[in-house]
């Protein structure tokens, strides 16, 4: 983000090694844009208003209480700004049955909401949904990235982007 546009990052990493985090960018030539912080959603150590916008990747889903997060997002939001997710999802079909011999199945089944339910709570939450979709490449994108991680691979490959995909959604307080 910081290097394609422009922009000063903060990354909020529970769990991550930070440092890793700092070479990656000096490596890209953002290091001085980019400052990883040992922190979550739940409880984010900024006054109120702090930033134009707040963007979540890949991480939103595995917060237990939404809610909470997304209040606490909203209000390290300046008026007007942008709140988004980009992250896994999944469709609004039924989960496919045939995918229950696999171990991550509950796991998914209580992490992953849909388009409509994540778009629910940004409403509920007083956000004007500005732009919401799932990616039309999704299931291409989860098959590449198995050159990287390739947990849940059996998973995925089964599923077929029938049921878990990837989705965008961007509001505005």
């Amino acid at each position: 983000m910081a290097k394609n546009w422009g922009v000063s990052v903060i990354t909020l990493e529970p769990w991550e090694n930070l440092i890793d985090i700092q070479d990656f960018a000096t490596e890209h030539g953002v290091g001085n844009d980019v400052l990883a912080i040992n922190a979550n959603a739940m409880g984010m150590p900024f006054p109120d208003e702090s930033f134009d916008a707040v963007f979540g990747i890949g991480s939103f889903f595995m917060i237990d209480d939404r809610e909470q997060a997304l209040k606490e997002i909203i209000r390290v939001t300046r008026k007007a700004g942008h709140i988004g997710i980009a992250e896994p999802m999944c469709t609004g079909n039924p989960m496919p049955s045939d995918l229950g011999k696999y171990e991550i199945f509950n796991s998914y089944k209580n992490w992953l909401r849909s388009l409509e339910w994540n778009c629910d709570l940004y409403r509920n939450q007083g956000l004007s949904v500005t732009e919401e979709y799932y990616f039309p490449e999704a299931y291409q994108w989860m098959i590449d990235n198995f050159r990287y991680y390739d947990g849940e691979k059996d998973f995925i490959l089964e599923d077929n982007g029938r049921w878990l995909t990837l989705g965008l959604v961007v509001g505005q307080k």
